[in-house]
């Protein structure tokens, strides 16, 4: 009998909590994009310090695009001459700002 006032508390705390949005708009947005072939690797990272992340794509091992959290893509596909066996984003400069390498 001394776990239910226990359990009722959790319980109650749990129901309490709300759920918290990943991104800035809580409004839920599901976006499709058609790559250039089978996808390779897939990198999210938050490349232009906006505190969002961004998703670095690899598509039939030598087209790199950038796709921005709405699905639309910010470059690419930049076709490369060799194919891309990793992605990785990193600071490597004096910056704060990732770079993908």
């Amino acid at each position: 009998m001394r776990r239910l006032p226990l359990l009722l508390a959790l319980l109650t705390l749990l129901l309490a909590v709300r759920g918290t949005a990943a991104q800035s708009d809580p409004t839920p947005t599901y976006w499709r994009y058609d790559a250039r072939g089978q996808l390779d690797h897939v990198v999210v990272a938050d490349l232009d310090g906006n505190g969002i992340d961004e998703f670095v794509i690899v598509a039939q091992e030598y087209n790199l695009t950038l796709i921005g959290t709405d699905g639309v893509p910010q470059w690419g596909p930049f076709q490369t001459q060799e194919p891309i066996m990793q992605v990785a984003t990193a600071a490597v400069d004096d910056t704060p700002q990732r770079e993908i390498i």
